[in-house]
């Protein structure tokens, strides 16, 4: 439809292990030179520079074991998803302190303190999410923090009824909710 070839799933993963390898190098560096497998560069230069050294922080979603060795290689961030409904409660917990292990023990093997990365959670609450109402999010937060997240990427629909956009606007949180390492404070990002 686009043009674009379909790739292999082992391929996606090669292109994305190098693409955010470069986009590091790229960010870190006043000029680069890069020659992979997919991706070339000679010279490469960011002008303007990023104003953060060694460079802007990056936020890497992954779930699986390859893109999570990315993640531990290169993030600040560490996202997981909103796992979505049928797995819910305590069974998302688990399956994000599973991968949070996975991604400490490949943040080790490549040299980095895992408790350098901040874990985030994207969630929100609605009838096709895993909350369907501020409550049991208020509950689920509690629950992923208790587990190590320390930052919430709090989104909602704007067709969302707008009694609950009205809560989390009240709470302070109408778009997102930023946890420090050692409590959470609501804000607007």
């Amino acid at each position: 439809m686009t043009g674009t070839p379909v790739w292999s799933g082992d391929e996606r993963q090669e292109r994305f292990a190098e693409y955010v390898e470069l986009v590091d190098r790229v960010l870190s560096n006043e000029r680069t030179d890069y020659r992979g497998k997919y991706y070339t560069c000679e010279g490469a230069v960011m002008l303007p520079g990023p104003v953060q050294t060694p460079r802007p922080p990056l936020l890497i979603a992954a779930h699986g074991p390859r893109a999570l060795e990315v993640a531990a290689r290169y993030a600040d961030t560490w996202n997981f998803v909103e796992p979505g409904p049928g797995l819910e409660g305590k069974e998302a917990v688990e399956s994000f302190s599973k991968l949070n292990d996975l991604l400490s023990e490949r943040a080790e093997a490549a040299g980095r303190d895992p408790n350098a990365i901040t874990r985030s959670f994207a969630c929100g609450f609605s009838a096709s999410s895993s909350w369907r109402s501020l409550e049991e999010a208020m509950a689920g937060i509690e629950l992923f923090e208790q587990a190590g997240v320390n930052e919430f990427l709090f989104t909602y629909s704007p067709t969302q009824p707008k009694d609950q956009v009205a809560q989390l606007d009240a709470m302070g949180v109408p778009f997102c909710s930023r946890a420090s390492r050692t409590s959470t404070t609501w804000g607007r990002c």
